[in-house]
């Protein structure tokens, strides 16, 4: 793949290989594309899937009717696709995503959709999701900034929190920013794990090691095997050791 694609403006990209796509105005893609690297300032549409040895990069709004399979995929605005396939994977905005998002790190300030699940070895947000399926990773962050939810979630390291008691973001600029938060997390499954902190957060089941369940929970059983605490500010039904 030696052939560039640039664009300035606005244009038409047919299907096929090139080395770089390059849009700085509004493009669209008619058909799947293979390429190195792609990447948007302003707009971009693609009928097809995308499928880049190197990164995918959109500054503004980016649709594709099929999926993306990148090495590294960074979005500051919107971006839209029915599967993602990376590396890594950083939003600043709003994702949806009809299908799954598979890779090793995930990372979102802002609000993510996915409706098949979320697999990877790390994943972090910092606003809203909205999961139909399972967020399955070895450690699992939400900073909830907005109405959550999930079918279930399951992992090593599972935190939940609003950002004014998360350590990592009550202070300065995300105290400004958050501090009228009332995110709070819908499990209508399970929250299973090895260690487990959550707070503000719904669920039938949280099952793991070292529980701990903070204030704003309603939880109908915790399992534990090593220990457990649960907040006076938290609703849990029952307690069991396993």
């Amino acid at each position: 793949m030696d052939n560039d694609i640039k664009i300035a403006g606005s244009g038409k990209i047919s299907e096929g290989e090139y080395n770089e796509i390059k849009i700085s105005g509004s493009a669209k893609i008619a058909g799947n594309v293979k390429c190195a690297g792609l990447s948007a300032a302003g707009s971009v549409s693609c009928e097809g899937s995308a499928e880049c040895s190197g990164e995918v990069r959109i500054s503004g709004s980016g649709r594709f009717e099929g999926r993306i399979d990148a090495q590294t995929v960074k979005v500051s605005g919107a971006l839209k696709c029915v599967d993602a396939s990376f590396e890594t994977m950083e939003i600043s905005g709003a994702l949806s995503c009809a299908g799954e998002l598979k890779g090793k790190t995930f990372k979102c300030g802002g609000a993510v959709k996915a409706e098949a699940g979320i697999e990877c070895e790390s994943v972090t947000v910092n606003g809203a999701v909205s999961c139909a399926g399972l967020i399955n990773a070895d450690e699992v962050k939400i900073v909830l900034d907005g109405k959550s939810c999930a079918e279930s979630i399951g992992g090593g390291k599972i935190t939940v929190s609003r950002p004014e008691n998360d350590p990592d973001t009550r202070g300065g600029f995300f105290r400004r920013l958050f501090r009228k938060s009332s995110g709070t997390l819908e499990v209508s499954s399970s929250v299973e794990g090895d260690v487990i902190d959550i707070s503000f957060t719904k669920a039938q089941t949280v099952s793991g090691r070292s529980v701990k369940i903070g204030s704003g929970c309603e939880i109908g059983a915790v399992i534990y095997t090593d220990s457990v605490e649960i907040s006076p500010e938290a609703k849990v039904e029952k307690t069991e050791k396993a």
